[in-house]
Order: C-alpha cells, then structure tokens, then sequence
C-alpha cells in the first residue's frame, strides 16, 4: 500500500509542474493579445484546449501500454542530450568575466596573456 506522504508528494509535484506550464501559456496568450489583439489569443487558446483534449482521449489510454523502464529509458536518453547541449554554455557563461556582445569571453581566473589560454584564432 502507498503511503498518504508518498501519494501527496507526487500530487504536489504535478501540480506545482502543471502550474509553471500554464503561467508561461498564460504569458503567451497575454503577449499575443495585448500585441495583436485579443480575439486572435483566445481563440489560439481555445484552439490548443480542444487539441489536448483531442490528444488526450485518443492516444490517453495508450501510454499504459507503453514498458515504463522504455519510456524511462527514452526520457533520460533525451534529458542527456539536451543536457550536454546546454552545459559548454553555460559553463562559458559561468566562467566569463564579461558576456558583451562582440566581447571575448577570459575566464576570471586568466588573462588575454596568459600562457594557459587557448588560442581561439
């Protein structure tokens, strides 16, 4: 048997989840129409309701057939790749002293004439 902890946890976790995802649809349907207007915006977010819905009963009751170690394995083959796109920028990011635009980016710890810098060139 589950535990109330262990049920609440998860319940939390989605929704704390879910309400990041429709901040950020809310952020959008608000650029959209206070730039084109409004009834364009709604009518998008209507539109994109009905589609989930659409998705959702239909390909909904397919996701129990899939092996959940498959979908895990899927999820993290793709959380790695996106991740080790992501990490030599922000590891230049965090290493720069100055992001300018046009700018080289030094290491806070070297100099540009430091013999332990690379020549970019």
């Amino acid at each position: 048997m589950t535990s109330y902890a262990a049920i609440g946890s998860a319940l939390g976790a989605a929704f704390l989840s879910s309400s990041v995802e429709a901040d950020e649809s809310l952020t959008i349907v608000l650029a959209v129409g206070f730039s084109r207007g409004w009834r364009p915006a709604l009518g998008g977010a209507g539109l994109a309701l009905l589609a989930l819905a659409a998705l959702v009963a239909l390909l909904g009751s397919l996701l129990g057939l899939v092996p959940i170690g498959l979908l895990q394995y899927a999820i993290g083959v793709l959380l790695i790749l996106f991740g080790l796109r992501c990490a030599p920028r922000s590891a230049k990011s965090s290493a720069c002293s100055s992001m300018t635009l046009g700018s080289r980016c030094f290491p806070r710890w070297s100099s540009p004439s430091s013999p332990w810098r690379r020549n970019s060139d």
